[in-house]
């Protein structure tokens, strides 16, 4: 496997668990809903 496509989905997945920690911190199930959907 491509080492910078690891890189690249590690990225990837902190940025999801990032943007979902940081809505349930405002309160919020929009930005939960966008990335569910």
């Amino acid at each position: 496997m491509d080492p910078r496509f690891r890189v690249n989905g590690a990225a990837d997945f902190l940025a999801v668990w990032v943007l979902l920690f940081a809505g349930r911190r405002q309160g919020g199930l929009v930005a939960e809903d966008a990335v569910l959907s």
